[in-house]
């Protein structure tokens, strides 16, 4: 983001699910993405570059590569931000993307969505500040400080 101070974070997980489950998300990890299970859009669709990169024809949502059945894609965020080029037939940079991906997996838990109720106060609509933040008053998830 323009204006903003860069972070420490060197890894990002994208929906990771919990440990036991196949591998499914995305996450990223220093300058790569590694993503499985398909980038849920239309192979050679047109992508956005960000606002300060000018549009090139390249830019398409590339084939996937089939790894133990599942689709995966592999970026290098730095060099190719608009994610058109997948590098997922490294298998040397599989390898260590999968494992660190594996090493976060194996500590997930499953998502409280698939474990609890619906809270209708964590949706932004029903919010008097029409924004995601803790469940006040919630009678289904206790935000504690």
């Amino acid at each position: 983001f323009k204006g903003m101070t860069s972070s420490n974070r060197t890894i990002v997980a994208h929906n990771v699910p919990a440990a036991g489950n196949k591998h499914s998300g995305a996450m990223r990890i220093g300058r790569h993405k590694i993503l499985f299970g398909g980038m849920q859009t239309t192979l050679n669709e047109s992508q956005h570059p960000p606002p300060e990169m000018e549009h090139r024809p390249t830019d398409q949502i590339p084939q996937p590569v089939r790894i133990n059945g599942t689709e995966v894609y592999i970026f290098d965020i730095l060099s190719d931000p608009t994610e058109t080029f997948n590098l997922a037939s490294n298998t040397t940079l599989y390898n260590i993307l999968v494992k660190v991906f594996d090493d976060y997996q194996n500590t997930a838990v499953a998502d409280l969505s698939n474990s609890v109720k619906s809270d209708p106060t964590s949706n932004p609509a029903l919010r008097p500040d029409k924004a995601w933040g803790p469940f006040v008053n919630s009678t289904q998830c206790k935000f504690e400080k």
